[in-house]
């Protein structure tokens, strides 16, 4: 393998260890959602806010899209 192929599968690596850390750290949702979150300045307006929580779903989506590329890219690099 040569450099550029080397760093073709170090970058895509990175990037699927990267979304599953992201999903780990998130407290490991099943889902992709928005979670109502209280402001603690007004409760008798109920204003909320909306926390973003991120899910296996967003962490397969990423994963597979960046090795698909990663693949198809090296598929590319190895024909040259």
């Amino acid at each position: 393998m040569n450099k550029k192929q080397k760093l073709l599968i170090l970058t895509g690596s990175i990037i699927v260890i990267a979304s599953f850390a992201i999903w780990f750290f998130s407290g490991m949702e099943m889902l992709t959602h928005y979670t109502p979150k209280m402001n603690g300045k007004s409760k008798l307006l109920s204003l909320t806010e909306e926390e973003f929580i991120w899910g296996l779903d967003l962490t397969l989506i990423i994963s597979g899209a960046a090795l698909l590329v990663t693949g198809y890219v090296y598929n590319k690099l190895t024909k040259l």
